[in-house]
């Protein structure tokens, strides 16, 4: 049976659905990256997806992703 992939409600990765969690702040479904319930800012989100994409990139032996 194949996965069907969701979209997050506040970036527009695709994510597996037991991935997505309720986040009061955004009302909406959201990425563990995306969550901000803990008292973290946008930007701080941001941040972690710029620090993940970095990652990635590196791991694919694409370089550094800027």
């Amino acid at each position: 049976m194949p996965v069907q992939l969701v979209k997050c409600g506040w970036c527009p990765r695709d994510c597996h659905p037991n991935e997505l969690r309720y986040s009061k702040k955004l009302d909406c479904m959201v990425c563990p990256d995306c969550d901000c319930d803990n008292d973290i800012t946008l930007g701080e989100i941001e941040e972690r997806k710029r620090k993940k994409a970095r990652d990635t990139a590196w791991k694919e032996s694409c370089g550094w992703v800027k």
